[in-house]
C-alpha cells in the first residue's frame, strides 16, 4: 500500500466516527453481471450491508437485485429514470449517510473490480484511522486485458492531473474506492457532476481541502463482464477541464513541496477468476 499524506490544518475528526462500512454500488442495465458481484462480496462483521442504486435500468437489474435483497441485507434504492453514473453516487451516498455509516466502499458492477479486495481496502482504513480515502488502483493494466486506447488515455489523465493538483497518485480512474464519513461531510458532493467525471471532481476537491489518501492495489481485470461503457474522448476532455476549474477555484492546502509520502508494502495484488 501507498499513502500520501497532505498536511491538514484543521482538527480532524475521527475518519469512520464509529459507523458501520457500506458497499456502495450504482447499477444500470447490470442483469448480466449483477448477480455474480454481489454474491462475491464478502461478509465482514463490521459491515453494514450493501446499498445499491438501480439508476433507470431498463433490463431485468431491479428484479434480479431485489431477489437477493433478504439474502445479501440490501438497502435498494430505484431511480425512475436515468441519472447517470454520478447522479447514483449521489444518491448513494447520501442514503449511507442517512443509515450512519462510518465509511463506504465504492463497487461496480460489472465485475472489473474485485470485490475480494472489500476487506483490505477496509483493513487498511482501520488501520490507518487518519485517511479520509483509500483507492485501489489498478495494477497490470495491459496484461490484464485493457484496450490499448483505455491504458493510454488512463496512463495520459492520471500524470496531467498529478501535475496540475501537484499530487502523486498510481491511478485516478478506479472504480472502487474507499471513503470515510467524515470525507463525505466535508465534501461538497451534492454540487457535482451527475455525469462520469464524477470522480474527478471528488478528488480534485479532496486533495484541494488536504484530505489524506491510502492506495491498495488491485489487479485489472476486462473479460466478458465489460464496464459501463464511457465516450472515451469526451471523458477526457471533461477532466482535464474540471482538474484545471477545480486549480483555480479552490485555494490549495498543499501543494508539491508540502506533499508527504509514506510507503507501504502489501505485497503484489492477488489475482481473481471465476
Amino acid at each position: 500500500m501507498q499513502v500520501s499524506k497532505q498536511v491538514r490544518r484543521e482538527e480532524r475528526e475521527p475518519a469512520s466516527s464509529g459507523g458501520p462500512m457500506y458497499v456502495i454500488m450504482p447499477v444500470y442495465n447490470g442483469a448480466g453481471t449483477i448477480d455474480r458481484v454481489i454474491h462475491r462480496i464478502p461478509s465482514l462483521p463490521s459491515m453494514g450491508g450493501i446499498i445499491v442504486v438501480d439508476d433507470g435500468s431498463n433490463d431485468d437489474s431491479l428484479r434480479i437485485i431485489n431477489s437477493m435483497r433478504k439474502e445479501k441485507n440490501l438497502t435498494v434504492v430505484t431511480h425512475e429514470r436515468n441519472r447517470g453514473y454520478g447522479g447514483a453516487q449521489k444518491t448513494l451516498m447520501a442514503k449511507a449517510l442517512e443509515l450512519g455509516a462510518g465509511s463506504v466502499i465504492l463497487l461496480h458492477q460489472d465485475g472489473q473490480y474485485p470485490p475480494e479486495m472489500v476487506p483490505s481496502l477496509l483493513d487498511v482504513a482501520l488501520r490507518n484511522p487518519d485517511l479520509d480515502i483509500v483507492l485501489a488502483p489498478r495494477t497490470g493494466m495491459r496484461k490484464g486485458g485493457m484496450p490499448a486506447i483505455k491504458y493510454v488515455g488512463n496512463r495520459t489523465l492520471t500524470a496531467f492531473q498529478n501535475f496540475v493538483l501537484s499530487a502523486g497518485f498510481s491511478e485516478y480512474h478506479t472504480g472502487m474506492r474507499l471513503y470515510s464519513g467524515r470525507a463525505l461531510r466535508a465534501l461538497h458532493i451534492s454540487t457535482y457532476t451527475d455525469d462520469y467525471f464524477f470522480d474527478t471532481q471528488i478528488m480534485a476537491e479532496a486533495v484541494a481541502k488536504g484530505l489524506t489518501f491510502g492506495e491498495v492495489p488491485i489487479p485489472t481485470y476486462y473479460g466478458s463482464e465489460v464496464s459501463q461503457n464511457t465516450r472515451i474522448l469526451p471523458y477526457g476532455v471533461h477532466c482535464m477541464l474540471e482538474t484545471v476549474k477545480s486549480r483555480m477555484t479552490y485555494r490549495y492546502a498543499t501543494n508539491r513541496s508540502r506533499l508527504r509520502r509514506l510507503a507501504f508494502r502489501a505485497g503484489p495484488a492477488p489475482t481473481f477468476r471465476e
